[in-house]
């Protein structure tokens, strides 16, 4: 529990938490040119290994998405060969063999989310179009939390609040490929390569993070780290157009 009734720390907040300074370091040691890269390892490790300890399926998730996403966008680089396979056992170990008990039924359960969307969806369905407002989920659910930025968008705001919050984030994703901005991060120079690349991979790790979690729609942590992201990568894109930009 946090003092002064804030709230309580859990596993996936801290998964959260440790996932964002694990991409900002280990791009940091990625792109730095000198050997002052080396700096960043006393953040990479401890960093990678809170996140292990939170066994934070979301986070793990964001972990896949966000290594993924990096061997896209750098390359193939020997370099962070090993980069993969440590990924990969983090998964494993803290996913699979200490969550789940070496059960994929127990890696795939969804902790009581499918009966908090079932009844979601229900009011939802009871004011379709423009939703029950800020904090509907807490309110009308036995104070259960939504756990899906869609359905929680949905039910604040309704269809309309629910589409308009899909097409902001597809159009995100349709701007980031059509603009070239993932490919085209190689060729950025300096710092705005590491800020670029960083701010791509927290908006990958948040948007895998959204069909669990309820990402950006409302304002918390999430939408704090995701709006500074999404504005560096359009002010990059536009003060730096591609052919298709």
């Amino acid at each position: 529990m946090l003092p002064f009734g804030l709230g309580e720390v859990r596993a996936n907040g801290v998964g959260r938490y440790a996932l964002i300074v694990l991409i900002v370091a280990f791009v940091g040691l990625a792109t730095t040119p000198t050997k002052k890269r080396l700096l960043w390892l006393p953040l990479v490790l401890p960093a990678l290994f809170l996140l292990m300890q939170t066994q934070s399926r979301s986070s793990l998730l964001g972990l896949a998405v966000v290594s993924t996403l990096f061997v896209l966008i750098k390359g193939v680089n020997l370099r962070f060969l090993v980069a993969g396979p440590v990924a990969a056992y983090a998964i494993w170990v803290s996913g699979f063999t200490w969550r789940a008990r070496g059960e994929f039924s127990s890696l795939v359960f969804l902790t009581g989310r499918d009966n908090t969307w079932q009844k979601g969806l229900t009011q939802i369905g009871h004011s379709p179009f423009f939703g029950w407002g800020f904090h509907a989920d807490r309110l009308l659910l036995d104070s259960e939390h939504m756990h899906n930025s869609y359905l929680h968008a949905g039910i604040q705001a309704g269809l309309v609040g629910a589409l308009l919050f899909v097409a902001a984030v597809a159009v995100l994703w349709a701007f980031l490929v059509k603009s070239g901005v993932i490919r085209r991060i190689r060729a950025a120079e300096g710092p705005d390569q590491t800020l670029l690349m960083q701010s791509v991979l927290i908006l990958g790790f948040l948007t895998a993070r959204s069909f669990f979690e309820s990402t950006a729609a409302f304002y918390g942590v999430d939408l704090l780290l995701l709006v500074p992201a999404v504005c560096f990568i359009y002010q990059w894109a536009f003060e730096n157009p591609g052919p298709t930009t």
